[in-house]
């Protein structure tokens, strides 16, 4: 089975790693070519729990690449998913299944758009990733996986990435609830990632400050009440529990949308605060915690370059 990883960041990286070790046809498709060059060059450096590894891994432009894809893995941000499936069309044929493993909300709604529902496969990760330097990224700490199929019935696709997910070292599950498991790992992006990219601390750091816990509970009560309200039926206590068990097991982890920050590239606070607020407003409710932390965060992504010199 041929897979392709769109988007090979820290996670695209790390799930392309764990999947070459474990004797998969998979190939690395990306924009940047530092990365590309030096994956291509020296190998993909990949650090866990269990050791570094070395990983002789293909890494190409989607323009490179002919073979039809059996299985695409789609890592990129929410506001490239479009530009990223036009750019690997050509690889798509009426057979190819693709998974969306991506953070936020309306990224079903962008890929079905180039594949027919049926083909669509949802799903969350918790495992951390942090991209390191071009051809080196680490993941330190365990995760899960969690799919299902976007039109809700069982296929032998998900049975296929049931297996090899897990005989490569990531734990996989089948959730027939994999619309709440999303809005539960949306609550937990909402209020740990951006509070980590507006106060610049790990998990741990949040975590180490009765204010850090109680704003973050305050965030994910928000994203929960939108989340009832809509008929999707997730507690706060529940997230909570992966809250503390990120800040306790993933203390050194920066989230996604602080390494962006410290990269100067756009987080994608659009389709997870941002998403929020927006539902809200339909609903007639308030967010005023999430709604806060979306507009900090949309300061830092305009004014970069206005930082007070050799701050960080």
């Amino acid at each position: 089975m041929k897979i392709y990883i769109v988007g090979a960041g820290a996670m695209g990286s790390f799930y392309g790693g764990r999947l070459k070790l474990n004797g998969c046809d998979v190939t690395l498709i990306d924009v940047s070519k530092d990365h590309i060059d030096a994956i291509n060059q020296r190998g993909l450096l990949l650090e866990t729990d269990g050791g570094s590894y070395l990983i002789n891994i293909p890494a190409r432009f989607a323009s490179e690449i002919e073979r039809k894809a059996d299985l695409i893995i789609l890592f990129t941000k929410t506001y490239h998913t479009k530009s990223a499936l036009e750019s690997i069309r050509h690889l798509i044929n009426g057979d190819t299944y693709v998974l969306t493993l991506q953070n936020g909300l309306g990224n079903v709604e962008k890929i079905n758009e180039f594949f027919d529902l049926s083909k669509i496969i949802v799903g969350i990760t918790t495992h951390p990733s942090e991209f390191i330097a071009p051809g080196h990224v680490r993941s330190f700490g365990s995760g899960i996986t969690k799919i299902m199929s976007a039109d809700g019935k069982m296929n032998y696709m998900l049975d296929t990435i049931y297996s090899i997910f897990n005989s490569s070292g990531l734990p996989c599950e089948i959730s027939l609830t994999i619309y709440k498991d999303i809005w539960k790992k949306l609550a937990f992006n909402v209020a740990l990632n951006s509070i980590g990219c507006v106060t610049y601390l790990t998990n741990g750091g949040i975590g180490s400050t009765n204010e850090g816990r109680l704003l973050v509970r305050k965030a994910i009560e928000e994203v929960v009440s939108v989340a009832n309200k809509k008929g999707i039926d997730i507690t706060v206590d529940e997230i909570m529990d992966s809250v503390e068990n990120a800040i306790v097991n993933h203390k050194h982890h920066l989230g996604s949308m602080l390494q962006d920050v410290l990269a100067k590239r756009p987080t994608e606070i659009d389709s997870l605060n941002g998403a929020v607020v927006n539902d809200a407003k339909r609903l007639g409710m308030a967010v005023p915690t999430v709604e806060t932390l979306y507009y900090l965060v949309k300061i830092q992504e305009q004014t970069y370059d206005e930082r007070i010199r050799n701050l960080w």
